[in-house]
């Protein structure tokens, strides 16, 4: 792991976000310059990917770099990463006893997608469209925004970024409140299914929105 300092580069800077935007995770941190972050702090910092390992990346931000610890993430998210890639990462400080500082991440957005990525156990509160929901891998948590446009039983068909998602509805609360046209949120684990099964999101909360 390496923490050194560079010299500044246009475009690149070092953003510490109080609150969320548009188009940037809402998992964010209080302000902090890097160099004077404390061990154990929980920061939030923008910049590029420089280099992408299996379990691990450099961040850029222009002012500093710092390596990004990957271990709680899917291999599927790892694998959505691309060097250059522009990145908001939170996560909190770890100087470690035998290594240089690094941030052990606990959500990526990444905005080529207008994606985040959370570890594992993270539940991203932003609602993503169908097509990033799309991308989710097996089992990870998402939580989708659109319109149910078909239901049978327990089962509901909910159309989202232009894309059909199936939705096992059968444990999730709020289900039973909820029809055929109505706008609501569903949050739940992405379900690859098997051979005779198709993907489907595994609902614990369907929550209805206004129209």
């Amino acid at each position: 792991m390496r923490y050194r300092t560079l010299l500044p580069a246009a475009g690149c800077a070092l953003a510490l976000l109080a609150a969320p935007a548009t188009g940037q995770t809402p998992d964010v941190a209080p302000e902090r310059p890097l160099a004077t972050a404390a061990e154990g702090e929980r920061i939030s910092l923008s910049g590029s990917v420089r280099a992408v390992d299996d379990d691990e990346f450099t961040l850029d931000t222009g002012r500093d770099a710092i390596e990004v610890d990957l271990d709680d993430f899917a291999d599927a998210d790892v694998g959505r990463l691309r060097t250059g890639d522009r990145v908001t990462v939170t996560g909190r400080v770890d100087d470690g006893l035998f290594r240089d500082r690094e941030l052990d991440a606990t959500s990526i957005h990444l905005v080529r997608l207008g994606a985040t990525l959370a570890a594992a156990g993270g539940r991203p509160d932003r609602p993503l469209t169908g097509t990033e929901g799309r991308m989710a891998a097996d089992d990870e948590w998402v939580s989708i925004t659109g319109r149910i446009e078909n239901r049978s039983g327990d089962s509901l068909v909910l159309r989202s970024g232009g894309l059909r998602i199936l939705v096992d509805a059968d444990d999730a609360d709020g289900a039973d409140a909820v029809n055929v046209g109505d706008r609501v949120r569903v949050s739940g684990r992405m379900d690859d299914g098997d051979l005779f099964e198709r993907r489907e999101i595994d609902a614990v909360k369907v929550t209805p929105l206004e129209s």
